[in-house]
């Protein structure tokens, strides 16, 4: 195994790269040989984490993706197959920082809840899933953050049950699935957190680092500047 190039010619897709967790593992994967499909809300915002991975990863590229949005992210998932037919690795980023507490929430946050940690979840599978089924081989990494609130227990909930299902039935047939959950103490936002700790976590279970693992949770810590309770 070369370990200074674990994903070398694997193609990994990230639908949602932006922020410091996203960017972070895009960065990581691009240095060990990973084709990547960014997916960004801003395309522009997006053009200098594009031009770092590239520096690494020539052939990769991005598309707009909106997580918050069914069609964007249907969008990018065709386009991810149209230029690739399938990938070896997914990677869902799901969370979402603002999500009210259940007695201050309406029909607008169950449907943020749904698109997002739901919608996103299912509409990826089915678009990579059945091509790792039928290669034999491939790697999800399903990344949510830890419960804040009601809605995000159920959001977060629904990400662990999802990817432990999918170990289940790609286990026989060489298709792995884990989760990462990222630990916050005191409310503190997903973006203090040490977003090396889950890129270097990501890669591991990506890589054939971690192909004896599947159905895990992990859960990582490592916030900069947040007291334990």
């Amino acid at each position: 195994m070369r370990y200074e190039k674990l994903l070398l010619r694997k193609r990994a897709v990230i639908p949602y790269a932006g922020g410091a967790v996203g960017n972070a593992i895009a960065r990581l994967f691009a240095r060990h040989g990973a084709q990547i499909a960014l997916g960004l809300s801003d395309i522009k915002a997006g053009e200098e984490l594009l031009d770092e991975v590239r520096a690494f990863s020539p052939m990769s590229f991005a598309f707009s993706c909106d997580l918050r949005c069914e069609d964007s992210t249907w969008a990018f998932c065709s386009e991810v197959i149209k230029r690739w037919s399938t990938a070896d690795v997914l990677v869902n980023y799901l969370c979402v920082d603002d999500m009210p507490d259940l007695p201050d929430s309406d029909d607008s946050a169950d449907d943020l809840l749904f698109q997002v940690y739901q919608r996103t979840l299912v509409l990826t599978a089915r678009t990579f899933w059945p091509g790792m089924l039928s290669t034999g081989s491939g790697a999800v990494v399903n990344i949510s953050c830890s419960e804040n609130n009601i809605l995000s227990a159920a959001g977060s909930g629904t990400v662990g049950g999802f990817t432990r299902i999918m170990a289940v039935e790609g286990g026989p047939r060489g298709v792995r699935a884990n989760e990462i959950i990222i630990s916050r103490r005191n409310g503190a936002d997903v973006e203090n957190t040490d977003a090396a700790c889950v890129a270097g976590t990501a890669l591991f279970l990506a890589s054939g680092m971690g192909e004896y693992t599947s159905g895990a949770t992990i859960r990582v810590g490592g916030l900069r500047g947040v007291s334990a309770v």
